[in-house]
């Protein structure tokens, strides 16, 4: 999903010029009224450079203007399925 979905952009060049190109691994949604609920990043080991980490924070920084919570998940080949839903379940509750 694009970042600009999330974020009114109408009228504003500035704020589109920043959005446009970003994008979402995962948004969980309210299944009725589709508003999003949390965002979940996947980071992979390029996460680590400087540069990705300034991208991820202004990411980060636009979502949390918009009021969405981000979910920082660092890749791997598989994962707990019961871990998961505990991550998001705490980060869900904590906004």
């Amino acid at each position: 999903m694009g970042l600009w979905a999330l974020v009114d952009h109408r009228d504003n060049v500035t704020a589109w010029n920043k959005i446009s190109r970003k994008h979402l691994d995962f948004t969980l949604c309210h299944p009725q009224t589709m508003k999003p609920l949390l965002v979940i990043e996947l980071d992979d080991s390029s996460h680590r450079q400087y540069k990705q980490q300034q991208r991820d924070a202004e990411k980060d920084a636009i979502l949390a203007e918009v009021g969405v919570p981000v979910l920082r998940i660092p890749v791997a080949r598989q994962y707990d399925e019961g871990s998961i839903k505990s991550l998001i379940s705490r980060k869900m509750k904590r906004n």
